[in-house]
């Protein structure tokens, strides 16, 4: 009988796990109220999930259930944000138009993610949460329906 020699495993000092969390999901819906404060008061999608973290998104869909308004835009915009809307770390573009201002139930099954084009300092990007907002002084207005923001994102360890 013979047997068959194992590799040595190579030492386990240094080494982590980059992923801390793969392949979360998280589903929330705003309410109108919600939708006609998003300038001042964005909501959170994703909580942050602790020092040394950074969220990153991997896929983000929309469903607008109408119920007897549509929203007026304006020049609104409707988007999610990595940290503060303030800091302006949008992660895709406006989906307000053709998406609330409907009449009837929409759904946006998927939202190309960009990257954000700002380098900045880890307290914008690390520990920080996921939210939806509105990046300009206009509101939504008028409307009464709800909107569905469905997230599928990763945490990684920096």
């Amino acid at each position: 009988m013979s047997t068959l020699a194992l590799p040595t495993p190579a030492p386990a000092f240094g080494l982590q796990p980059f992923l801390q969390a793969p392949n979360q999901f998280q589903k929330i819906t705003l309410t109108s109220a919600q939708l006609l404060a998003l300038n001042g008061a964005p909501v959170t999608i994703a909580a942050a999930a602790g020092a040394g973290t950074l969220l990153v998104i991997d896929s983000v869909s929309y469903r607008y259930i109408f119920n007897s308004v549509a929203y007026t835009i304006g020049a609104a915009v409707l988007r999610l944000y990595i940290g503060s809307v303030i800091a302006g770390h949008a992660l895709h573009n406006n989906v307000a138009t053709g998406l609330v201002d409907q009449a009837a139930n929409r759904v946006l099954p998927t939202v190309q993610i960009i990257t954000p084009t700002t380098i900045d300092t880890d307290a914008n990007y690390l520990n920080q949460p996921i939210v939806v907002g509105n990046d300009n002084a206009t509101q939504l207005t008028l409307g009464n329906g709800t909107l569905e923001v469905m997230i599928n994102y990763s945490t990684l360890l920096v």
